[in-house]
């Protein structure tokens, strides 16, 4: 943690916008810790509050009361947080998150989550991957998602899983309960960008997208129904792409929003009635990182959800 650090611009870094003088001037902290400092005033300019694209002049004098940097972003153990797990071998740890817990922290002073949990568990796996904030961990899911999460208990195991995910050659089966009548299976495909606004919600490009943009994803979801209410279906989705939030997305964009999806859905009496939104993350099929045999793994529907589908307004 850099604290009490006072800088004077020289007549080389004038014009430089303050989060590239910062950048070059602490290497050690990251953009996204330095947008942080910035946004909560612990970073002034003159002995002013400062945005981050403001241009500096020479000579002035910009304080750092505090700053984190990348050695600092470290998950801290919780043993508190109860990991329900369903494998576990030498290579890898396969658990069911609950919904409510998110799968990782997003500052290093958070507790709760499932990497907070994995850690307490096993201290080692702090030293697996790339993100110290996402340690071990192959993928993640939704805060209020439920079902299956798979980390990795060795670097190698890490980058094979990790592979088998960019190269879509993992089988991922999530069960969902969504507004409308389906009576056929189908497949939603298109781009996904992020939604401007202070919340975190995509959407679905209706023009023409250019895969190269950073800021454009391809989302691919299969659905298959297999049990019919008057007004609802329960699916089966199938996501070989892992773009966030395409289940509910691309559903909600199709018609079909996800019963009790607070971002993407409706606000009518079901909707009020489900204590989030029905998306359970239940199968996984990939293959093992040592034995490359192909192995799956299952979680059921969690009580939570099983007692909305025998609710009689359904």
């Amino acid at each position: 943690m850099i604290r009490n650090l006072t800088m004077q611009v020289d007549t080389a870094e004038a014009g430089l916008r303050l989060d590239r003088f910062l950048a070059l001037r602490v290497p050690n902290a990251s953009r996204t810790m330095i947008l942080e400092a910035l946004t909560e005033g612990h970073i002034r300019v003159e002995g002013r509050r400062a945005a981050k694209g403001r241009k500096m002049l020479p000579g002035e004098v910009v304080n750092v009361e505090q700053l984190q940097e990348t050695s600092d972003r470290t998950v801290l153990a919780d043993p508190s947080v109860a990991l329900d797990i369903v494998y576990e071998d030498a290579d890898l740890i396969v658990l069911n998150k609950p919904a409510g817990m998110a799968v990782h922290p997003l500052k290093s002073d958070e507790t709760g989550t499932l990497a907070n949990g994995l850690l307490a568990r096993h201290p080692s796996l702090a030293e697996i991957g790339s993100d110290p904030l996402f340690p071990a961990l192959i993928h993640r899911i939704d805060t209020d998602t439920s079902g299956l999460v798979i980390a990795a208990k060795t670097q190698s195991a890490y980058a094979h899983l990790r592979q088998q995910f960019r190269e879509q050659r993992v089988t991922k089966i999530y069960t969902a309960l969504v507004h409308g009548a389906i009576t056929e299976s189908g497949t939603l495909e298109g781009y996904l960008t992020h939604q401007d606004g202070p919340y975190c919600k995509m959407q679905v490009l209706k023009d023409f997208a250019d895969p190269s943009r950073a800021d454009t994803f391809k989302a691919i979801t299969h659905y298959k129904p297999i049990r019919q209410f008057p007004k609802f279906t329960l699916l089966e989705i199938d996501i070989p792409t892992g773009v966030t939030h395409q289940i509910r997305c691309q559903l909600a964009d199709a018609g079909y929003p996800i019963v009790g999806d607070r971002v993407y859905g409706k606000r009518t009496p079901i909707d009020q009635a489900a204590p989030r939104h029905f998306l359970h993350a239940e199968k996984l099929e990939l293959r093992h990182p040592t034995s490359l045999r192909i192995v799956a793994f299952q979680a059921p529907l969690p009580p939570d959800l099983t007692a909305l589908l025998r609710l009689e307004m359904l």
